[in-house]
């Protein structure tokens, strides 16, 4: 199963648009997508997966990603799990 970490400088355009841009991380299997953690500039962290598929800040990405474009984007479940370390505001008691 890989793990990506990509970088997007676009903003949110919403009312959480302060948060500023966010790299993305997925674990994937086959092509589909299992987890999704984003960790925007202001330090907010949310997390998706399939026991929660979305909320009133997004949702976990309902395409597949495609390990040839992917590729160069990577990581090892090492890195995935120590940078994605943390409680996701959207999970909060």
């Amino acid at each position: 199963m890989p793990f990506y970490r990509r970088r997007w400088d676009e903003r949110r355009g919403d009312h959480y648009d302060d948060w500023g841009a966010a790299v993305y991380y997925f674990w994937v299997r086959g092509e589909v997508v299992e987890q999704q953690v984003e960790i925007y500039d202001a330090g907010v962290m949310l997390a998706y997966d399939r026991c929660h598929l979305e909320d009133d800040f997004g949702m976990l990405s309902q395409g597949g990603l495609d390990p040839d474009e992917w590729a160069s984007y990577e990581i090892d479940i090492d890195t995935y799990q120590r940078e994605v370390d943390g409680q996701p505001y959207n999970r909060r008691p």
